[in-house]
């Protein structure tokens, strides 16, 4: 796969496909671009796409921590100025939706139109607190302290029925993770309210936020409330899918990626 050294140090990238606007597809905390794999090959027919492994995760370097948004986001900006990459449309999954917004925040005119999948927002303080004691067993132990309670947040239990193959492939994928990086991805996730929080209410793009209601980390509730401070965004709740709806509910993921992205794009020569 190709890479390529930034200011943060290197980055693997995969980008395929031809078409406007271009789409970039940022995965979750503790895997890595291979999480795009199919939704690549059913958009690239129709769009440029472009993937990458973010800060600590697949084969992309693992800069000091603590980590903050403003580095992940700056990842990306330098990332579409190698590949020349105008205005896409920014989709973000779990960690990568918070990711993609504070890019949004930090640079509103470098992206026509924002997809936001499963992303925290405003979380209780007992929902604060599950994360934390999670943050807790992974600093202690890595990620093989949370990885069989991790699959059964992401699936709802009929998908791990019925494809645990599947299920055990992405286990396998969070047990590939260094302590070290599963840590800081684990700590940035924890204060994702205390870095984002009201900043978000600045995104003036076009918002699509998703999410399954049987999610229990990302709830619906946090959707509506992002929503509620995203000025004109769309919210979408997917029915019987659990937090890795890219996997349970790939196919309508990407029909409703390509129609946002149809009806997004930015005027020719807009800059």
């Amino acid at each position: 796969m190709p890479e390529v050294a930034l200011s943060s140090g290197t980055s693997n990238f995969q980008d395929e496909g031809r078409g406007a606007p271009a789409i970039v597809l940022i995965h979750g905390m503790g895997l890595h671009l291979g999480l795009w794999d199919e939704h690549t090959r059913s958009l690239a027919g129709n769009f440029r796409v472009v993937r990458y492994d973010t800060l600590g995760h697949g084969a992309t370097v693992t800069p000091p921590g603590p980590w903050n948004f403003h580095q992940f986001a700056r990842q990306l900006m330098e990332l579409l100025e190698y590949l020349k990459v105008e205005r896409p449309i920014i989709v973000g999954f779990s960690l990568g939706g918070s990711i993609a917004q504070s890019f949004a925040i930090e640079y509103p005119k470098a992206l026509s139109g924002l997809v936001i999948v499963a992303a925290a927002c405003g979380r209780t303080l007992a929902e604060h607190r599950a994360v934390e004691a999670r943050y807790q067993l992974v600093q202690a132990n890595g990620p093989s302290a949370v990885a069989d309670a991790t699959m059964s947040r992401w699936f709802t239990l009929e998908f791990q029925l019925r494809h645990p193959q599947i299920v055990d492939h992405w286990k396998q994928q969070l047990l590939l993770n260094s302590k070290e990086s599963y840590s800081k991805a684990y700590q940035l996730f924890l204060r994702t309210d205390e870095q984002l929080g009201d900043r978000i209410r600045t995104i003036g793009v076009p918002t699509l936020i998703i999410t399954g209601d049987r999610d229990l980390g990302q709830t619906s509730k946090m959707a509506r409330r992002m929503a509620a401070r995203i000025k004109g965004s769309v919210t979408r709740i997917l029915p019987n899918i659990a937090h890795m709806l890219p996997i349970e509910a790939g196919d309508e993921l990407v029909c409703m990626i390509s129609a946002f992205a149809q009806a997004n794009a930015p005027p020719e020569n807009s800059g």
